[in-house]
């Protein structure tokens, strides 16, 4: 394995993980039900029935760790 492919996968991964951390959550991070859309006033909200976690406003947008 060349150094260039180790760059490369490097690069993917780090292509993957900002795909993935644009996407809202599917389902509650504290407990792992999933969420449900809010009411007609808020649709754009998604809540855990289980915990009262709510999208976004409890979201924390997920950062990679360096090393």
């Amino acid at each position: 394995m060349s150094w260039f492919q180790l760059l490369d996968i490097r690069r993917q991964a780090q292509q993957e993980f900002e795909s993935y951390a644009t996407l809202p959550p599917t389902s509650c991070p504290e407990c792992g039900e999933p969420l449900k859309s809010g009411p007609v006033s808020s649709q754009d909200t998604l809540f855990c029935s289980f915990e009262g976690w709510a999208y976004p406003r409890d979201w924390v947008r997920p950062h990679r760790s360096t090393g």
